[in-house]
């Protein structure tokens, strides 16, 4: 157990994590949450599994064991509350011309804890997803020390790359059945190498052990098809170390068990299907329910480029219904941590630092990687850009971890291994947190509005028939105005209208500033909606050695035709700017500007003294 503290550590933060995910992120956005918990309400009020139907794009199709440890956890909630039940949202980006990352409206009551209604169900089956995020973080970790038996951080290090992976940490604190596939491909995956570590060192295979591999084999077929690349390449691995251990005909018959039970245990299933639908997958009736889902053209190389990078991003970082995106600097970095684990391993190779690895099970998992990604290829060619999500991945996320955290390691020397993995996990914990508590809060804030916000210097300002100005407020440093603006919509903006804030003295322009308001937020005038207040900063730039008093104006403008828009006073139009206030500038005071530059001055002389100082060396060279 004192060896197992990290992995440990490791997963305790996993959990709290998922549960600052859980609680951030607004119910039903993450992807299909709808239909997955729609899946579960039918169970428990029905008392059966929900039938696929044209028209109705839920996960009918699903096999069902998710949902009945989903069903368990719902059981006892009040239903009949619709407290944070689904309210649709017209302007969701993928209804149809809309442009709000929101699938649905969210009301204060649904965030309001104790949780109650369809908020505590949802809440709740959330809550099952991160006990199986953390059962599949403890896997990995175990799988780790498989592939690194003589190793303490790397385990550790691997386990963290999966745990505080933002993506990871937002499926697996959501409804989706995504998690129990992971948890139970990953449990194979650590099961297969156990398995294969005994019979290459000839110890006997109980029965019961077969059983239990028939067990991971059924659970995997019960929760979701994408799983069956993994059960292949573990059954064909299993015969591999029987056929080189010359066990080959007892390796047979245990996998001739194994295969057996889940068959046995799956079979009411397929003759479920058979039955409702015309055979045993209801592939007929998933191509009419689904058609919106299915390729009508070829697959071709742009689409497999495409298809490479929206999966890649996906796995990493593209939260919503892949509708909020992380900074652009996130996927750089991830990439550069991508290639700095390949050039890791291409260190390890001609100094031979692997010899302790275990090279077999690191191929096993190699394998599995590779027959995941062709095998979602496979399905590509029939399906369209819904199946390029990186959550398809996880099956396979101890491959990844592992083989992430061998290639950082490559770079390291022993000593510093454990300095290395502690600051890795450390900054991926601090980016995890970050990408919740700023990124996904911020993207679905509800909007402000007049009476939530207290509004410094009122005023009641009206440019045409869309803005009203509310409010302003000035705050000064050295060299800096900043002129905050506070806009209410009348109406939603028919253009992305610029503001401008201009410093005057008399006629003498000091300082301006002009940009669409709210646009340094990704927030332009024509995402805004009536009645919305947005907070408008005017950062303007003033001479460090400028003092006496500045009037302060604004307007709004249409930035492609100059043209302004007019102020209005019961409707008629009464000019095309207004002074805010005269305020006086500060300048910097002449006893600190005046020390400031010779202290500066003198810093420089000193360093190009330096640079241009002749070396000892060289003196001597020339004497």
């Amino acid at each position: 157990m004192k060896n197992q503290r990290p992995g440990i550590l490791v997963v305790v933060a996993y959990f709290l994590i998922s549960l600052v995910y859980n609680a951030v992120v607004p119910l039903w956005e993450t992807p299909d949450e709808v239909g997955h918990f729609g899946y579960i309400v039918h169970i428990v009020q029905h008392r059966s599994l929900p039938r696929m139907e044209v028209g109705h794009l839920g996960e009918a199709h699903q096999p069902p064991l998710y949902y009945l440890l989903g069903a368990l956890m719902v059981a006892p909630v009040n239903l009949d509350d619709p407290t944070g039940a689904l309210q649709h949202n017209p302007r969701f980006i993928w209804s149809g011309g809309g442009t709000e990352p929101n699938i649905g409206f969210h009301s204060p009551e649904e965030f309001q804890f104790p949780y109650r209604g369809w908020a505590l169900g949802l809440h709740l089956v959330r809550l099952l997803s991160s006990l199986l995020g953390t059962g599949t973080v403890w896997f990995v970790y175990r799988v780790a020390r498989q592939i690194f038996p003589n190793q303490q951080t790397l385990p550790a290090l691997a386990a963290a790359t999966i745990a505080f992976n933002p993506q990871f940490l937002f499926i697996t604190s959501s409804a989706n059945n995504d998690n129990l596939l992971a948890f139970t491909t990953t449990g194979l995956l650590w099961y297969t190498l156990d398995l294969q570590e005994r019979i290459a060192q000839r110890v006997p295979v109980s029965l019961l052990r077969w059983v239990g591999l028939g067990g991971w084999i059924w659970a995997i077929l019960m929760t979701k098809w994408t799983g069956l690349a993994v059960v292949g390449v573990a059954v064909l691995a299993l015969l591999a170390v029987g056929w080189q251990s010359r066990q080959a005909s007892r390796m047979v018959r245990g996998l001739a068990i194994a295969l057996l039970l889940a068959a046995v245990g799956t079979s009411w299933w397929w003759l479920r299907n058979w039955r409702l639908y015309g055979d045993p997958l209801g592939w007929q009736a998933y191509q009419q329910v689904f058609a919106v889902n299915l390729r009508s053209t070829p697959l071709t190389l742009s689409d497999v480029q495409a298809m490479f990078r929206t999966q890649y991003r996906s796995l990493w970082g593209v939260f919503g219904w892949m509708t909020v995106y992380a900074p652009p600097w996130f996927y750089r970095v991830t990439l550069w941590m991508g290639g700095a684990a390949l050039l890791g391993w291409t260190v390890q190779i001609p100094l031979r630092r692997f010899r302790s690895y275990n090279l077999g099970g690191l191929l096993f998992l190699l394998a599995a990687g590779l027959a995941q990604e062709g095998f979602l290829l496979w399905i590509a060619q029939r399906a369209n850009e819904s199946m390029w999500q990186g959550r398809y991945l996880f099956p396979v996320v101890a491959p990844i971890a592992v083989l992430l955290a061998g290639g950082w390691a490559g770079w390291a020397p022993r000593r510093l291994k454990v300095l290395l993995g502690a600051f890795l996990g450390l900054a991926e914990l601090g980016v995890a947190l970050f990408l919740a508590l700023v990124v996904i809060r911020n993207a679905y804030a509800p909007p402000l509005t007049p009476d939530r916000v207290v509004i410094p210097n009122p005023v009641h300002v009206q440019f045409g028939d869309q803005f009203l100005l509310r409010g302003y407020e000035v705050r000064q440093r050295p060299g800096q105005m900043t002129v905050v603006l506070y806009w209410e919509a009348l109406r939603q903006p028919d253009f992305d209208y610029s503001v401008f804030v201009h410093l005057m003295q008399g006629d003498q322009l000091i300082g301006q500033r002009d940009h669409p308001p709210g646009g340094d937020r990704s927030h332009p005038p024509t995402t805004w909606h009536p009645g919305e207040l947005v907070i408008d900063p005017h950062p303007v730039p003033v001479p460090l050695c400028f003092s006496g008093k500045v009037e302060i104006r604004t307007g709004i403008y249409n930035w492609m035709t100059g043209e302004r828009l007019p102020i209005l006073q019961e409707g008629q139009p009464v000019g095309d700017w207004i002074l805010l206030s005269e305020a006086p500038v500060n300048p910097i005071p002449h006893w600190l500007l005046w020390p400031s530059i010779l202290a500066i001055g003198a810093v420089l002389v000193y360093f190009g003294l330096r640079v241009f100082q002749r070396p000892p060396g060289c003196r001597r060279a020339a004497e």
